[in-house]
């Protein structure tokens, strides 16, 4: 046997050995411990969405929640990857304006001013990006907004079909896509939550 194909055999014969199972990937992604922490992450996530469709320029148009859980272990195992279980929440919040960009900037930094404010933006704490760019980046807080050559990106077509606890995805509002909500509404605002990995299982 070349030795290329005896590394191969190997490689694939470590890597079904020291894979966590399917089975108990699902059944440590469903359990009691893993709901609670879920479902206290994405309220947090959703309470920040709702924080900035509450200003004055901003309406809150769609919301998409997607949550990822799989297994470690396998070949790479070495590399930090050596968990039973690990799960990760990412929340994207797209919002309609009329107001001119200036305003909605203003609106965003007053309310950031604000004590216990869920904004991280403020006027003491620049944004790290100018306002010409398109995007203000903060602590797991990113803002985009539609410039004419930079328009907001539309949502990610899904790549698996929906299976919770493994993969739930959720997509919550009057619209689809950026597209219907730029087209019913104009400017389009986009906030980008910082992934949160919310529960995580070592071998």
């Amino acid at each position: 046997m070349p030795a290329h194909v005896g590394l191969v055999t190997l490689v694939t014969l470590y890597d079904f050995v020291k894979r966590v199972r399917p089975r108990k990937v699902r059944e440590l992604a469903g359990s009691r411990e893993a709901e609670v922490l879920r479902t206290a992450s994405e309220g947090e996530l959703r309470a920040i969405a709702l924080a900035y469709g509450a200003l004055p320029s901003l309406t809150l148009r769609m919301l998409t929640v997607e949550d990822v859980c799989s297994g470690g272990g396998g070949w790479t195992f070495a590399s930090g990857e050596d968990f039973a279980v690990a799960c990760t929440l990412r929340v994207r919040a797209y919002y309609s304006t009329t107001e001119d960009m200036d305003a909605v900037l203003e609106d965003i930094l007053t309310e950031g001013d604000t004590p216990g404010s869920r904004i991280v933006f403020s006027h003491d704490n620049e944004p790290l990006v100018t306002p010409d760019s398109g995007r203000l980046y903060g602590r797991g807080q990113t803002v985009a907004w539609d410039l004419p050559a930079c328009p907001v990106e539309e949502v990610a077509a899904r790549t698996r079909a929906c299976d919770p606890p493994l993969y739930r995805c959720l997509c919550e509002g009057d619209h689809a896509t950026v597209a219907d909500i730029r087209n019913a509404h104009g400017r389009v605002v986009r906030l980008g939550l910082h992934a949160v990995r919310y529960f995580r299982v070592d071998r």
